[in-house]
């Protein structure tokens, strides 16, 4: 496959993703996470070319075609190509990519994790787009100091957590 440099996701960082993870060959909550790539593509007016049955046979046929118990797929919806690079575009590419699901260390169970914050939320955080600009940023940013992750937060003296920047965070 073969994406336009022109394509709003190249340009300007404008698609949609969501993604599902199978445990013991099996997908849980796929129904939810799919709904929700559904809405995000709503919410950014982009056509999803695929109904919501056909994504899930998708799904199936790639975990049944891996040989690893445990998968995580990554659906992608890109804006398409912008005639002057700020208008919805035309031509959407849906991408599904596959990667083997690599086990958490035990060690974050048992000596906990350190978590640094950044002051900045993530861009339409209704929207669960590839635009990780914030997060890509704080992650070059404070690379020396040893953290698992950064949380996202406001510029409030007392500051309200918006998200982990590959994590979610759960209270």
């Amino acid at each position: 496959m073969k994406i336009s440099v022109f394509d709003l996701s190249v340009i300007r960082g404008y698609s949609v993703f969501d993604f599902v993870k199978s445990y013991n060959r099996k997908f849980i909550c796929s129904d939810d996470y799919i709904d929700r790539f559904f809405r995000s593509a709503l919410e950014y007016s982009l056509p999803v070319p695929y109904t919501k049955d056909e994504i899930k046979t998708l799904h199936k046929r790639a975990l049944e075609k891996n040989p690893k118990d445990d998968i995580y797929i990554r659906i992608l919806l890109t804006g398409g190509i912008s005639e002057d690079t700020l208008s919805l575009g035309r031509n959407q590419s849906f991408m599904m990519l596959i990667n083997y699901a690599h086990p958490i260390n035990s060690e974050l169970y048992e000596k906990g994790a350190r978590f640094i914050t950044h002051i900045g939320p993530r861009i339409s955080p209704e929207v669960k787009s590839t635009n990780y600009t914030n997060s890509i940023y704080a992650r070059h940013k404070y690379q020396d100091e040893k953290f698992t992750d950064i949380l996202l937060v406001d510029a409030n003296d007392d500051p309200n957590i918006y998200e982990g920047s590959v994590n979610n965070i759960f209270f």
